[in-house]
């Protein structure tokens, strides 16, 4: 009798919270089957990490006994080699670990922290908590929403004071010491640089989280943009001049404008009093 009321209730049209749709109990297989591949490969990457660990450990004691060059040559060498393929290792898992937060956030809870838990990712991912997932996701995205804003405008305007400084010299030569079409040509190469890097970061950061939320927010974003900073930093480097742009703008906008005053009085004045003025300097340095 029992049977047969089961039978009747999972046939009957009825309400269910045990009840999923095909699309995501197809994400969550998905998910369980490609966190426990990833678990799997992360197993193995720390299990190459600790040979390589303990290889190093023997190395470096042994390096301390060894008083023959050659010795010394031929484990200094082996340390090296050693050293290298455990940054591999440790590259490799770094790798495999944000792609399985990734994946893991593919579903919330309760099924995110059943998959957790089924697939003994606890260490990995950790479990989140009974409160409000929504309210979560929510604060997480304007955390993410902040950090892009306070990065974008930190390395926009380094790259829009690069630009500027760059400019400047460009456009005093272009434009012969006219100030307002200088100042005009620096601003809008500056405000391009601008625009163009902030945006750059905001949409790598963007696409960083794109397929899940990290638990480390900031250094997921600074991962993301870590080449186009060093660019920025590079090319903030090449500059040689440091000063600031209004200051060399004034300055060279004065100089210019200074020599073309005084090439235009010299201009004016009649040939004899040129000659006479010429003549005078003669006596003085001839006095002197």
């Amino acid at each position: 009798m029992f049977i047969l009321l089961l039978v009747t209730l999972s046939l009957a049209d009825v309400y269910s919270p045990f009840k999923r749709t095909a699309v995501i109990q197809n994400r969550i297989n998905t998910v369980r089957s490609e966190t426990l591949g990833l678990r799997e490969q992360i197993e193995r990457f720390e299990q190459t990490e600790r040979t390589h660990s303990n290889k190093l450990h023997y190395l470096y004691r042994d390096l301390k006994y060894a008083t023959v060059v050659e010795d010394r040559t031929r484990l200094e060498l082996e340390i090296e080699r050693e050293q290298k393929l455990l940054h591999e290792a440790r590259m490799s898992k770094v790798r495999v670990l944000r792609e399985m937060r990734s994946t893991a956030d593919k579903v919330t809870q309760p099924f995110r922290d059943n998959i957790v838990r089924g697939n003994k990712l606890e260490r990995f991912v950790g479990v989140e908590d009974t409160g409000n997932y929504v309210e979560q996701r929510m604060r997480t995205q304007k955390m993410i929403t902040k950090i892009a804003s306070k990065l974008a405008k930190k390395y926009a305007t380094i790259a829009a004071s690069v630009a500027a400084k760059k400019s400047v010299k460009v456009a005093t030569k272009k434009f012969k010491g006219d100030a307002e079409k200088i100042k005009e040509y620096v601003e809008k190469k500056a405000t391009m640089a601008y625009t163009s890097t902030h945006s750059k970061i905001v949409q790598r950061i963007a696409a960083a989280f794109e397929k899940g939320y990290s638990l480390n927010v900031a250094e997921t974003a600074r991962a993301a943009i870590e080449k186009l900073v060093k660019k920025i930093n590079m090319k903030e480097t090449m500059i040689a001049s440091t000063e600031n742009l209004h200051k060399v703008t004034d300055k060279v906008l004065k100089s210019q404008i200074k020599q073309l005053k005084q090439a235009e009085v010299v201009k004016r004045r009649p040939i004899r009093q040129r000659e006479q003025l010429k003549e005078s300097e003669q006596a003085q340095q001839t006095e002197n």
